[in-house]
């Protein structure tokens, strides 16, 4: 068997680029998803309650507004108190390892 270039390649070359450049875009993209979510317990879940939480996750980041600066960064198992819980993406609470109030993605608790 014998390996036939690009030249030979019904497939004219502007497609066969634009196909690799999506493929690579979709393997980025994957890459940046699984770098942000940095999951623990698969039955990590949705806090649907104010009050204490336990994180279920690796890591969870504590944020000064919703997508804004780190102010602390927790890990599996610490406590994180729920005050405001309108049943969005973000919850603001208190987390107790450095005495600080802020915000972190809901999903995380156990």
């Amino acid at each position: 068997m014998t390996k036939s270039n690009s030249a030979d390649s019904p497939v004219p070359a502007k497609k066969r680029l634009r196909t690799k450049t999506l493929v690579a875009a979709g393997v980025m993209a994957s890459a940046a998803a699984l770098s942000t979510i940095n999951a623990g317990d698969a039955s990590a879940a949705w806090a649907a309650h104010t009050g204490d939480h336990t994180v279920c996750a690796n890591t969870l980041t504590l944020r000064a507004a919703p997508g804004g600066g780190i102010v602390d960064t927790m890990i599996y198992g610490e406590r994180f108190y729920i005050s405001s819980n309108n049943n969005q993406n973000w919850v603001y609470g208190y987390d107790y390892a450095v005495a600080k109030w802020g915000w972190v993605v809901n999903g995380w608790f156990c």
